[in-house]
């Protein structure tokens, strides 16, 4: 079962941060979507009751969380960022994380691979 949580962490690591927490199946879903959105293709994905749409924003990166809805908005720079952590992600043998900084709701998106998780 592939497993992605995102949500607005109010006290990480002594500041507030969007979370994304993945399994390894939801890391390279949510590689796939970002791929496919930085080309201009829209991307929804559907994980459990939760509605993930990925598309490309002019410049800046945000992230709004609603309870049934999150839509990552991210600047194609931004994109290939995320990209790059989330392979180097893949090649770890255990769980990890990343940090990327953003725009909005906060400055820092955390990206997690088997960690996190709930």
């Amino acid at each position: 079962m592939t497993r992605i949580q995102i949500e607005l962490v109010s006290e990480f690591k002594g500041e507030p941060v969007v979370l994304v927490a993945m399994d390894g199946d939801g890391l390279d879903v949510v590689r796939g979507s970002l791929a496919l959105s930085k080309v201009g293709q829209l991307q929804t994905i559907v994980v459990g009751a939760i509605t993930i749409a990925f598309s490309t924003e002019a410049s800046s990166s945000s992230i709004d969380i609603r309870p049934s809805k999150v839509t990552l908005q991210l600047a194609p720079r931004k994109i290939d960022e995320i990209i790059e952590k989330l392979d180097a992600m893949r090649a770890s043998p255990g769980p990890c994380h990343h940090y990327v900084g953003i725009d909005a709701p906060t400055e820092t998106l955390v990206l997690a691979k088997d960690e996190y998780l709930t």
